[in-house]
């Protein structure tokens, strides 16, 4: 089975994050993941294997 070029992950439950990275990951050749949180949320994610991450800052109100 070919991967798809990209693969997105985003849940409500930031817990939850490790094993949808893991799952991604044997589907797409790139990780993308969207966190509702802060700067370190985005950066955990990355450690946990996403290729790149997007997070929220609901108290700001910006998307990076």
């Amino acid at each position: 089975m070919s991967k798809l070029a990209n693969v997105w992950v985003f849940s409500d439950i930031h817990d939850r994050y490790p094993e949808l990275l893991a799952a991604a990951q044997t589907l797409g050749q790139t990780v993308n993941a969207l966190i509702i949180g802060n700067e370190d949320d985005a950066a955990k994610l990355i450690k946990q294997g996403a290729d790149r991450s997007i997070y929220w800052n609901t108290v700001r109100g910006n998307l990076n």
